[in-house]
């Protein structure tokens, strides 16, 4: 781990956040935070509906940012800015109270090798990327972050753990449900729950990993108040205030939302949140299944109900808009209802979820935690166990390795291509670039639970081209990487025969004259979970 993280995470899960805020270390990390405190001894009002805001301008460029504060509890407001420049930035903050109003400093930002932003790739809108780092998908796993009782340490063992397995977000819920309220009808908030959210966001922060939070869910967790009403508005403001200076988030109006808001009410949610965040975190409302077609206006990203994950709902989330996808209906390990997946069946749906273009996706616990429920369980993973419990975890770890390592830049080129391939009873899907100089095949092998597969032979169709392709397996069980042959696009077809019956992932590399990377000498190389 970096030397300027180990710093952070000491003083972090030493003290508590409101005691030591970021700031107070000197030099702010790029895409770290800093927090700003002012004091108000006299103020009498609802504090939490006094409104104070502060502009960060980056003195060199003139660029701005605009950011909502937040009431912080003993009479305290705080303002959490992150930088997304190095450099200087001075502040100024902007209230109707005259002790909150025309409070101005500056902050020096240093470089930082953390990976930003996670947004749509500038180069493929369709494709999720880090603003200073790789094309990713994004991986995510249901954690009851806000609610669930833990240790700071308990989270820093889990935050470890979801790193090694090259997991970037976690997925939980945000609403009165969850105690984010300490009164609704009051417009309180639970500055005490609050804080221990802020306190393990940084520690998943110091591991490069963020949130895909939903606010509202179905049954226990639906809202008792309005879309646009004041406690609404209040939620909405205060989850930006405290959780957009995180670098990878992302804000989902939340569950079946079609049982408890209009589309006009999830527009408004939309437009209220883009207003108040200036970093423009990606922001959706999730639909299909329960939650209708209520697709949220100028959504910037699409938030997919779908419970299972056949190919065909895979490849048309990622064809649905021009901005990247989410699954967003956690996959269940281990149930046979319908949302089940064996632990193969998820191996098989995270390479599905690359196939299909890169469509992020989230899972959540199995029976371990429902003991006799076999058709559905809704429990998230546990803080204190996910490293016991979660039984995909290795194969799912190899995903992103394999596209940062072996795709690379290549990926943001790379779409579905189904012409390329054929053969048997189907589930082959294929993925290339608009000159087919990369090629990556996945054939499903047999059992899958959603897509039927035959495991045999693969029918590529190069249309001829003139050229060689070294052609290689990758196996999803083991992340090693194997000699196939170098192929020739002379021919119309040419048929390839998979290792066994299971599922492979074909990789084929247009090369020149006698250049190789895998074939040398029959080579082989290994993409493994601990990247």
């Amino acid at each position: 781990m970096r030397t300027p993280y180990l710093l952070i995470m000491r003083l972090v899960l030493a003290f508590p956040l409101a005691s030591v805020p970021i700031g107070s270390l000197g030099a702010v990390e790029k895409w770290g935070r800093h927090i700003v405190s002012l004091s108000n001894q006299s103020y009498l009002g609802n504090p939490f509906l006094l409104e104070v805001d502060a502009t960060f301008t980056h003195s060199s460029s003139g660029k701005t940012l605009n950011l909502p504060g937040y009431y912080a509890g003993n009479h305290t407001w705080k303002i959490a800015f992150m930088p997304t420049l190095v450099g200087e930035w001075t502040y100024e903050t902007a209230s109707a109270d005259r002790d909150l109003d025309g409070v101005t400093g500056s902050l020096e930002s240093v470089a930082s090798d953390r990976l930003g932003l996670l947004s749509a790739a500038p180069s493929n809108p369709r494709k999720w990327k880090y603003q200073d780092g790789p094309l990713v998908i994004p991986v995510g796993v249901f954690v009851q972050l806000m609610l669930e009782d833990a240790s700071l340490a308990q989270v820093a063992k889990m935050a470890d753990f979801l790193r090694s397995k090259n997991v970037q977000l976690v997925n939980f819920r945000l609403s009165e449900n969850d105690y984010a309220f300490s009164s609704v009808r009051g417009l309180r908030m639970n500055v005490k729950a609050w804080d221990r959210l802020e306190q393990r966001m940084e520690i998943l922060a110091s591991r490069g990993i963020g949130a895909n939070i939903m606010l509202y869910t179905d049954d226990s967790g639906k809202p008792s108040f309005r879309g646009g009403s004041a406690a609404e508005n209040l939620l909405v403001r205060y989850t930006i205030a405290r959780l957009a200076s995180f670098p990878q988030v992302l804000f989902n109006t939340g569950i079946d939302i079609r049982e408890y808001r209009t589309l006009q009410q999830i527009n408004a949610y939309g437009a209220l949140a883009r207003t108040l965040d200036p970093y423009d975190h990606p922001i959706s409302s999730r639909h299909g299944g329960g939650s209708g077609r209520h697709v949220m206006h100028r959504q910037t990203f699409n938030s997919v109900g779908d419970r299972n994950s056949e190919i065909s709902k895979l490849l048309s989330a990622y064809d649905a808009d021009d901005v990247p996808s989410s699954n967003d209906d956690n996959w269940g390990e281990q149930q046979s209802g319908i949302n089940g997946h064996t632990i193969s069946d998820l191996r098989r749906a995270a390479w599905k979820a690359t196939i299909a273009g890169g469509v992020g996706f989230n899972i959540r616990h199995n029976q371990k935690s429902c003991p006799g429920n076999t058709t559905e369980c809704d429990t998230p993973f546990s803080i204190k166990a996910i490293a016991e419990d979660w039984d995909s975890a290795d194969f799912v770890a190899l995903v992103n390795p394999f596209i940062e390592d072996v795709l690379g830049s290549d990926f943001q080129l790379m779409e579905p291509d189904q012409a390329l391939v054929g053969g048997g009873r189907g589930g082959k899907y294929a993925l290339a670039d608009p000159d087919r100089e990369k090629i990556l095949i996945l054939t499903m092998g047999v059992n899958d639970s959603w897509d039927s597969g035959d495991g045999g032979s693969i029918s590529i169709d190069l249309g001829g081209s003139s050229g060689h392709w070294e052609a290689s397996w990758f196996d999803p069980r083991s992340g090693e990487r194997t000699c196939h042959a170098i192929l020739a696009g002379e021919t119309p077809t040419t048929t390839v025969t998979p290792p066994t019956s299971d599922d492979w992932l074909l990789l084929l590399d247009k090369v020149s004259g006698g250049e190789s990377t895998i074939c040398t000498g029959n080579r082989q190389s290994r993409t493994t979970g601990d990247h």
